[in-house]
């Protein structure tokens, strides 16, 4: 039940923020990653179906998507990206080596 709560308050307040406040949070967060963890956040979020293919267009791509979307569909990414990043930004270096070593061995690097 605690995590309902939980859920709910995030969720009212998201709901109060307007796509660009989003990607500006969206942005912060994504900040805090180092350059490898960045680089296989933004192959997730392309692969996701957003359109941002590298860190220069994360901004616009982002908001395009977002803008595009249904607003109860809006709320849903825009936590899902932001989990994401936490993610990506809690993945111990290990994982994180073993991952990007299979990413590489797929391209046949």
């Amino acid at each position: 039940m605690v995590t309902d709560l939980i859920t709910t308050g995030k969720w009212m307040v998201a709901d109060q923020l307007t796509v660009a406040d989003m990607v500006d949070e969206i942005l912060v967060r994504f900040e805090t990653l180092d350059p490898c963890r960045k680089y296989m956040f933004i192959k997730w979020l392309h692969a996701h179906g957003c359109q941002v293919k590298n860190t220069v267009n994360v901004c616009e791509g982002l908001t395009a998507w977002l803008e595009s979307m249904q607003h109860e569909n809006i709320q849903w990414e825009y936590h899902l990206i932001m989990d994401e990043i936490g993610w990506w930004g809690n993945l111990d270096e290990q994982s994180l080596t073993k991952i990007m070593l299979a990413d590489l061995a797929r391209k046949g690097v």
